[in-house]
């Protein structure tokens, strides 16, 4: 017991704060090998054909050569203590940068070059100054198309992410974080990763190469196979019409899902998470129940069962009976009736929410090591059940809530003048862009796209009244990137991004809140798309932002002074559809 409190103190940092500020995620266990920012360079690139340069942060070809190419010729290994490589010699792992195209024509190409031989066999993913993205594979010299070209709407001379994902001979393109297309590649299964322009003069920064391990973040919606290998204990699991089922009825049946807990978070174990499900029990009985169960070790493990009676129990169980519950609520559920169940495991407090309200809230004693340790997934206890929506996620969501009675801890000016006046948070200064950085962040704002969705909301109002003067809300914020939905008092919303020093406005739309004039505003961010509402109403639905990954949200002005007040960051309980 002594060595397992020395891992979960070291470990105290990841735990979920007691404050609005929490910041708690934990991302898919990758191991990045290569991170490149070019201030300055620091990886071992070398030119193969062209001529490079580091200018303002960012690496580039100076000249529009035929084709001009560089590759890094040191890796690091996944062990921290192993030596460097020549190569890249993983099953799977993605290369990822940002990229400015300066050409004017089709033919004019940045992209990626992953699994490089020499100059004349690799693959690429280069995307022309109009917009078209094409996978080739480079043999003997000669680029074949692994299909027909996929437009993407990327106005020229502007940034955006391009990531290639390499598993096992396939690859998966993405744009901007959307998903462009699948590709077969077999033919190099090591090789380096570079960069590359055709006819053009291109730009890049923030290259990352990383290679996953562990467990990784999943949604099973048991729609289309393959489906994610849920490994039953007991019981007679199978997938019947789109939903997951266990059809035997027995004291208890059991079925795990692939994710393995544990301390040694270096080593890929899972020490946080979020495991949710969709779930219907078709029996009436007080003693028909299904749940989720965890730190599951054959005949002790803790669960958080249901009942059609409406009560929900979390037991923990040693020698396959309960030995104690360690709480009990009414949940309103019944038969026949499916609801949607999500577990949060913060060592060593365990959290539970049914259909978005939490009935459980940081319970000591459901770990009972302190810390996560064994399998998780699926229960019933006399009673068939189905299952839907099951999902797997590293992170904690960490809701804040801010009314700006003082200035809120943890909250950083990065520009301008502030203060809390009159309970409201004030912009006084009306510089060209003052900042304050909330360092709160959701599962939206985080490495992992697919996790919770998140809802940032505000109540905003604008002293000043011309078109220039302009107040709104950051979000993946970075510091020296972010995004930002700002309105005029003269009736214009625009979205923007501000990627390397470049602000581009990528929607507009019109509004008719006046100065000085209180109105209140919802920026949604579901994976990479994103939807605002101002007072109810939706002005943009579902617009693609994806280049940045990572950061938190916070709230700027332009040139204006403005006041905020009522901020919150909470999940989105926007679900796919069910089956149940």
């Amino acid at each position: 017991m002594n060595a397992r409190l020395t891992v979960l103190l070291a470990l105290i940092p990841l735990l979920p704060l007691q404050n609005a500020f929490a910041q708690t995620d934990q991302e898919p266990p990758t191991a990045f090998i290569v991170g490149e920012g070019f201030q300055p360079i620091r990886n071992d690139w070398v030119p193969v054909s062209g001529t490079w340069t580091v200018a303002g942060g960012t690496y580039g070809s100076s000249a529009a050569g035929a084709a001009d190419l560089n590759t890094i010729t040191s890796y690091r290994g996944l062990h921290p203590a192993a030596p460097p490589d020549t190569e890249l010699r993983y099953q799977e792992f993605f290369v990822r940068a940002l990229m400015r195209n300066q050409g004017t024509a089709d033919s004019h190409l940045v992209g990626l070059v992953y699994g490089y031989q020499n100059p004349q066999n690799y693959y690429e993913v280069v995307i022309s100054a109009l917009g078209n993205v094409r996978a080739r594979t480079v043999l003997n010299g000669v680029a074949v198309d692994e299909a027909p070209a996929v437009h993407q709407a990327i106005p020229r001379n502007t940034w955006f992410e391009v990531e290639a994902r390499w598993s096992n001979g396939t690859t998966t393109v993405q744009i901007n974080g959307a998903t462009v297309g699948t590709f077969s590649q077999p033919e190099f299964t090591t090789g380096q990763i570079g960069l590359v322009t055709h006819g053009a003069v291109g730009r890049f920064d923030n290259v990352l190469v990383g290679v996953p391990f562990g467990d990784q973040n999943f949604l099973e919606t048991f729609a289309d196979p393959p489906f994610v290998t849920f490994t039953p204990q007991s019981g007679q699991w199978s997938v019947v019409n789109k939903t997951y089922r266990n059809s035997a009825v027995q004291q208890t049946n059991v079925t795990l899902a692939p994710i393995h807990t544990g301390v040694n978070v270096g080593d890929g174990e899972t020490f946080q998470y979020t495991f949710r499900a969709r779930m219907l029990n078709p029996y009436g009985a007080s003693g028909n129940l299904i749940g989720i169960v965890f730190n599951y070790k054959g005949s002790e493990y803790t669960e958080v069962v249901f009942s059609p009676t409406g009560v929900a129990k979390l037991n923990l169980v040693q020698n396959g009976v309960v030995a104690q519950t360690l709480a009990t609520a009414n949940y309103g559920g019944h038969r026949n009736v499916a609801f949607e169940v999500k577990l949060e495991n913060s060592p060593p407090f365990v959290s539970v929410s049914v259909d978005g309200t939490r009935i459980f809230d940081n319970v000591g004693g459901a770990n009972p090591n302190l810390f996560a340790e064994g399998g998780v997934g699926l229960i019933t206890h006399w009673a068939p059940g189905r299952f839907d929506n099951v999902e797997f996620s590293h992170s904690i969501f960490a809701p804040c809530s801010l009314t700006f009675d003082e200035f809120p801890l943890f909250s950083l000016i990065v520009s301008g003048t502030w203060d809390t006046v009159g309970g409201t948070l004030n912009a006084t200064s009306a510089g060209s862009s003052d900042i304050v950085d909330f360092r709160c962040t959701g599962t939206n704002f985080s490495e992992d796209r697919e996790g919770n969705n998140a809802v940032y909301s505000a109540r905003l109002l604008n002293q000043y009244g011309a078109s220039g003067n302009l107040i709104g809300l950051l979000y993946n914020y970075q510091g020296a990137d972010y995004y930002e939905v700002v309105f005029s008092p003269t009736g214009i919303l625009q979205l923007n991004k501000f990627i390397e020093g470049e602000r581009t406005t990528v929607r507009t739309a019109t509004h008719n809140i006046p100065r000085n004039t209180w109105f209140d505003v919802q920026v949604i961010r579901n994976g990479i798309r994103t939807t605002v509402k101002l007072n109810g109403a939706t002005l943009v639905d579902g617009q693609v932002q994806g280049e940045l990954r990572g950061g938190s949200t916070g709230v700027i002005t332009h040139w204006s002074k403005g006041r905020f007040d009522d901020v919150s960051l909470t999940p989105d309980p926007s679900r796919p559809p069910s089956e149940l």
